[in-house]
């Protein structure tokens, strides 16, 4: 090898290591910042859950509500023939 290449190789390798070196902050960066990305997004999600959990255990109390009266009204349902029984015995 010539002294001139080993001075263009020198350089080149110069370059390419603080090519490497920006290339490398860039990715320490990028990966906080998508970590602090995520972090935020879980929290506004949890921040959400906090604030309206009252309403949705309101929605699921009315929910079960509703369900045990439509359970009342099956129940009313299933216990007709016995009322209809009842007014043939009174009709004769």
């Amino acid at each position: 090898m010539t002294p001139e290449q080993e001075k263009e190789l020198l350089e080149l390798t110069r370059e390419n290591n603080e090519i490497l070196k920006k290339v490398r902050k860039s990715m320490f960066w990028s990966r906080i910042i998508r970590i602090a990305y995520f972090l935020i997004i879980i929290g506004i999600t949890l921040g959400a859950y906090y604030f309206v959990q009252p309403y949705l255990e309101s929605v699921l109390g009315a929910y079960s509500n509703l369900l045990g009266q439509v359970d009342k009204i099956q129940q009313t349902g299933t216990s007709l023939p016995d009322v209809s029984r009842f007014f043939d015995f009174v009709g004769n």
